[in-house]
């Protein structure tokens, strides 16, 4: 390994991260299964944000020198980073939902998940917009 490469850390620590996110979903779901209950919507979105971290993670560890897929690489992260965050932020809301039914607290995670929903556009939005290269950084 060469001792001024440290991109090896970075893979480290990323697999780590999501081994530990993976093990309490699993946790979560088999508590569910012990205790007889139906997966709801939080189970579901929790899930859906895993995998969304998950494949926003993959491109980071098997990243390269290359400069090409390099900038790939950001511009993929870029656009699931949004998904995946507001996955796990709108499965939250939907678990303070379940425990707290009341109809202020359903009001106020309506609005605050849409909010979330809101942020989640602006990646996808602001990425297109802002990675298209120029005709004059093409050399056109």
């Amino acid at each position: 390994m060469n001792s001024d490469n440290k991109s090896y850390l970075t893979s480290i620590a990323i697999s780590f991260t999501i081994t530990r996110s993976c093990v309490a979903i699993r946790l979560r779901l088999l508590a569910r299964k012990v205790q007889r209950l139906p997966l709801l919507a939080d189970d579901y979105t929790i899930i859906a944000g895993a995998l969304f971290t998950i494949s926003n993670a993959l491109p980071h560890i098997h990243a390269n020198r290359n400069v090409i897929n390099n900038w790939k690489t950001i511009y993929v992260s870029y656009q699931l980073y949004g998904l995946a965050i507001t996955a796990i932020k709108v499965s939250i809301l939907l678990f303070c939902r379940r425990i707290f039914p009341t109809s202020q607290f359903c009001l106020w995670t309506n609005i605050v998940g849409f909010l979330c929903h809101c942020m989640a556009a602006r990646p996808k939005l602001g990425g297109r917009v802002s990675m298209q290269p120029s005709a004059k950084s093409l050399g056109a």
